[in-house]
């Protein structure tokens, strides 16, 4: 079963763009995606040919979660929150905190 972000999520856990913290154990959105740039460096290259089609110097925490909002799908309403990257749900990312 899916879940729509916004219908089940508030703002707050989207996360600050602008002060993200990177951790295994990411608590918003924007935690998530910036941990997994930075903690998961093959699987965020291999996101950024797959899925955005660009190298992943290129691909930006910002263009990430406009995809996120795109698809618009948690795997999940309870910790930890499945957040699909893509529609297929291929690339996710998890939030533990909610």
């Amino acid at each position: 079963m899916s879940y729509s972000l916004k219908d089940n999520f508030s703002l707050e856990f989207w996360g600050n763009l602008y002060n993200p913290e990177i951790t295994d154990m990411p608590q918003t959105v924007v935690d998530a995606v910036a941990s997994m740039k930075q903690f998961n460096p093959e699987r965020w290259e291999n996101m950024a040919r797959d899925i955005f089609g660009t190298s992943p110097e290129r691909l930006t925490v910002e263009m990430v979660l406009e995809k996120i909002e795109e698809t618009n799908t948690a795997s999940s309403i309870g910790a930890p929150v499945g957040i699909w990257i893509d529609p297929d749900g291929f690339f996710t990312v998890d939030i533990w905190d909610i």
